[in-house]
């Protein structure tokens, strides 16, 4: 509603100011949103305060609550990617840390390349469908029956709205047939309106998406199967580390480490929040059991 209501504020502020002008033109105008969607925020938002009195106070309340907005939302994603990085046994200080420090490195090209900006913001932005599709394969390899009653159903308070049975015919059929229909739209829509041939790699392609893409899936993939080789021995290492830097620390949080003087003997590593047992053969750490 508030985009709706500013471009009428716009095309009648043009109006005004241009009374000469057709209105083909002007329409035009607002069907170009300015380089990685920056124009009506960062253009028209500051002409239209600029008509008001008191406006320069109204636009900084407004940028400042735009700057709100996405340092909350930063902190969500940030708290996310900690979390899941947190059940690998790294301690939360590091974590955050680290993490902060690569978001702010990969973000630091688009602010200061305004080409990079439209770049990442059109391979990207699409890729928020494969975000929501990977959500619902998730519930359909857990089972969307057990989701729904498990997860959701018996997880909310007693007078929370419960997902009716049609929600599991909506993510088993609906949504994966309206991503494939949007995803094929969309592959058609930019082979057919590009500018320059979609198979050349420049900044709003269609192989520069699906390159990107790759890269990314291989990264992840990379990722994922070097975590399952070397998962006892990373696990095993970070224990040894947690126990090292709490020191002193009271025995709820500290780490406590037990191995039997056979060289088969288990060994457990247990901390307030993560257990892990380990069977050793010969001199190496090999099994997670």
């Amino acid at each position: 509603m508030c985009a709706l209501t500013l471009f009428g504020v716009v095309f009648s502020f043009y109006i005004s100011a241009n009374p000469g002008m057709p209105l083909a033109p002007i329409v035009d105008l607002l069907k170009e949103n300015g380089p990685a969607n920056t124009g009506l925020t960062l253009i028209w938002v500051p002409i239209l305060y600029g008509t008001m009195t008191g406006g320069r106070v109204l636009c900084a309340i407004f940028f400042l609550c735009v700057l709100m907005a996405g340092w909350s939302s930063h902190i969500t994603i940030v708290e996310s990617v900690v979390r899941n990085i947190e059940d690998f046994g790294v301690p939360r200080k590091l974590t955050v840390l680290g993490v902060t420090l690569l978001m702010f490195l990969i973000g630091l090209p688009s602010a200061l390349d305004i080409n990079f900006l439209v770049n990442q913001d059109f391979v990207w932005g699409f890729s928020l469908l494969f975000c929501g599709t990977g959500l619902t394969i998730l519930a359909l390899r857990f089972g969307v029956r057990k989701f729904r009653d498990v997860v959701i159903n018996e997880y909310g308070y007693l007078f929370d709205w419960h997902l009716p049975v049609v929600w599991i015919w909506v993510i088993r059929l609906l949504i994966p047939a309206q991503a494939l229909f949007i995803f094929i739209w969309w592959t058609i829509e930019q082979i057919e309106s590009e500018v320059r041939p979609w198979y050349e790699l420049w900044r709003e392609s269609l192989m520069m998406c699906w390159v990107q893409w790759l890269g990314a899936v291989i990264v992840l993939l990379g990722c994922n199967l070097v975590l399952v080789r070397y998962w006892p021995d990373i696990s095993y290492r970070w224990g040894m580390y947690r126990q090292h830097i709490q020191g002193t620390a009271s025995s709820e949080k500290a780490t406590d480490i037990t191995m039997g003087n056979d060289v088969d003997s288990p060994l457990v590593l247990t901390d307030s929040t993560h257990a892990y047992d380990y069977v050793s053969v010969g001199a190496d750490q090999t099994d997670r059991v």
